[in-house]
């Protein structure tokens, strides 16, 4: 059976599948980013509302650092993410607040 396209499907170790609509996905975000741990953490914001819209938009395999710096960060097209950390930065400085 598959899922109606506004549900995200995930399969959990006990092979429990838990369904989560797209809108209590925004809202758990938007949650998060009013939290004390991102509330003044622009760039961290930023990171986050990008890759969680491209994954929801059906688009999470196409994110990439370049991406990242470029589209969401606003870095310009000579973005070089060998020589500019910013997108591990924000990766890094994003998941280290849930751990």
């Amino acid at each position: 059976m598959e899922a109606e396209p506004d549900v995200i499907t995930h399969e959990t170790d006990q092979q429990q599948k838990l369904e989560i609509s797209e809108d209590e996905i925004r809202e758990e975000l938007q949650r998060v980013l009013g939290s004390h741990t991102f509330r003044f953490a622009h760039g961290q914001q930023t990171f986050l509302k990008y890759t969680v819209q491209e994954v929801l938009a059906a688009r999470g395999y196409l994110i990439k650092e370049y991406l990242i710096g470029t589209e969401a960060l606003g870095r310009g097209e000579a973005f070089d993410p060998r020589l500019d950390p910013i997108v591990r930065t924000q990766a890094r400085k994003s998941t280290s607040g849930w751990l």
